[in-house]
C-alpha cells in the first residue's frame, strides 16, 4: 500500500490525494490516508477532512495501523529502514517520487501536475461530486451554461489579508492583476460572464467591476460549499486564478479543450521558492503586484 498523509485546506489534499493516487495505481497497489492531522482540528471546519464529497478511492487508515506504521517511518527518518518515509524535499518536482516502492509513507504538499499527469483522466474523475449539486448551486451551474462565455474568477483573501505571517508568506493577488487577467480574456473571448468565488464576496462585489459579473456565494448546508463552489468553477469555459491551490483544482478540472486560464506570475513573496513545475505550459502567467 501507499499511504498519504492529508493536511491543510481542500487544494491541499486534493494535490496529497493525486500524488499518492497516482503513485498507487502505477505500483498497482492500494492508497490509504493517514488523517490524524486533523485530530487537533475538530471545532474547525475549515481545517477538516473534505474528500468525502468527492469519489475519491482511499482507505482511511485507523489509529492502531499509524501506530505501527509510525514506528517504521520515524526508524526510516534516521535510515533503519530504507525507502519507508518520503519526505518531500522541494517545493519543485522531485523526480525521485517516480521511483518510490510499495510500503512508502507520503509526507509533503506534491503541488504540480507533474506527480500525477499520467493518470489525469483517473484523477478527474476521482475529484467528480459524490452527490447532486445542491438546488443553490444547480442555479448556478444553468446561468454558467447558458452564458455566450463564462469565466471563473477566485479571489483569495482571508488568511492571505487577516493573519500576518500567511500575509508575508503569501500576499494577495492585486486588484491590477484582475484587471488585467479579465482584460486578457476578453480579447481573447470577446463577451464574456465573469463568474467571481471568493472567501470574501462584499470585497469582490466592491471592487471587481470589469463587466457582467455574477458573485457566487452557496450556502454551506451541507458542509460542501467549498467542494460545490470548486465544481461550478471547473464548469466554467475559463478561469482566472489566485496564488491558491484552490483555485488552482478549479481550473485543472476545467476540461474544456480550448480553456484559457490566467495565473499570477509569482505565488509565494519568497521568490528563492521554485514555482517552476506548479503552472502548467498552456497557462498564461500575468504579474500579480
Amino acid at each position: 500500500m501507499v499511504i498519504t498523509r492529508l493536511l491543510g485546506g481542500l487544494g491541499n489534499q486534493m494535490f496529497q490525494y493525486a500524488a499518492g493516487r497516482a503513485l498507487a495505481l502505477r505500483l498497482k497497489t492500494n492508497l490509504c490516508a493517514d488523517l490524524s492531522w486533523f485530530d487537533s482540528f475538530k471545532f474547525d471546519t475549515s481545517r477538516s477532512y473534505k474528500l468525502d464529497a468527492f469519489n475519491a478511492v482511499l482507505r482511511k487508515l485507523s489509529r492502531q495501523e499509524l501506530g505501527r506504521f509510525k514506528i517504521i517511518s520515524l526508524a526510516s527518518r534516521f535510515g533503519f529502514f530504507k525507502g519507508k518515509y518520503f519526505r518531500e524535499k522541494q517545493f519543485n518536482f522531485d523526480a525521485a517520487f517516480s521511483g518510490l516502492g510499495d510500503g512508502v509513507y507520503l509526507d509533503g504538499y506534491w503541488q504540480t501536475e507533474k506527480y500525477f499527469a499520467d493518470f489525469k483522466d483517473t484523477v478527474r474523475n476521482d475529484f467528480n461530486l459524490r452527490y447532486p449539486l445542491s438546488r443553490e448551486a444547480a442555479d448556478i451551474h444553468g446561468q454558467i451554461k447558458q452564458a455566450p462565455a463564462s469565466c471563473a474568477i477566485h479571489v483569495r483573501r482571508g488568511d492571505y489579508v487577516l493573519d500576518a505571517k500567511t500575509n508575508k508568506y503569501h500576499g494577495v493577488c492585486s486588484l491590477a492583476y484582475y484587471k488585467k487577467a479579465a482584460e486578457y480574456v476578453k480579447s481573447r473571448v470577446g463577451q464574456v460572464e465573469f463568474f467571481v468565488f471568493s472567501d470574501d464576496i462584499p470585497w469582490a462585489e466592491q471592487n471587481l467591476k470589469f463587466g457582467l459579473m455574477k458573485f457566487v456565494d452557496i450556502p454551506d448546508e451541507e458542509g460542501v460549499k467549498d467542494q460545490q463552489e470548486m465544481t461550478l468553477m471547473s464548469k466554467c469555459q475559463h478561469q482566472i486564478i489566485a496564488n491558491s491551490s484552490f483555485s488552482w483544482w478549479g481550473a485543472w478540472l476545467n476540461q474544456n479543450p480550448d480553456k484559457i486560464v490566467v495565473a499570477p506570475d509569482k505565488w509565494f513573496n519568497n521568490e528563492k521558492i521554485n514555482t517552476q513545475d506548479l503552472i502548467p505550459e498552456s497557462w498564461v502567467k500575468i504579474k500579480r503586484e
